[in-house]
């Protein structure tokens, strides 16, 4: 069975919401090969609404940018209940049934089933014991959100 493994970044206050606004400064060539590690690992990525959102509109459509190139090559599932359609190349949407879901995407063969931000989902996946591996890298600073941590407490996806 695949495993799905979340990456994520998060600040020194257990901030993991945003991590464009505060990683900056620290992202360095290790913590990119780390990134692209994970990446190498998988041939999936399962995304919440809001991850899937933001990546679509940086990614798609870009023919220039190797890494655009591959976030747009990469087969991408969505988990939500709001979207109706997901129109990214190489998408596609669960939105019922999640757990069953993803229970058919983990027996499918391949490499790993990677999620990259989407803490909402990661939290909802932990909670229903649905993931099975996560790495996190703590970034040293001080994020000051009103939020903290609490992403990671977050009920089902939407």
């Amino acid at each position: 069975m695949r495993k799905i493994v979340a990456g994520l970044m998060m600040s020194v206050d257990g901030v993991v919401e945003a991590p464009e606004t505060w990683t900056g400064p620290y992202f360095s060539p290790e913590i990119g090969q780390a990134v692209g590690s994970l990446m190498a690992n998988g041939d999936t990525m399962l995304l919440g609404r809001v991850t899937y959102q933001t990546f679509a509109a940086s990614f798609a459509g870009n023919t220039s940018d190797p890494m655009a190139a591959q976030m747009n090559a990469i087969p991408k599932v969505v988990v939500s209940a709001t979207l109706d359609q997901a129109d990214w190349e190489n998408s596609a949407l669960i939105r019922h049934d999640v757990p069953q879901e993803i229970t058919r995407l983990k027996e499918q063969p391949g490499q790993n089933i990677n999620i990259s931000g989407s803490a909402t989902l990661v939290a909802w996946l932990l909670s229903q014991a649905c993931s099975t591996s996560s790495t996190s890298c703590c970034s040293p600073s001080w994020s000051a959100t009103a939020s903290g941590c609490s992403a990671m407490r977050a009920p089902r996806p939407h």
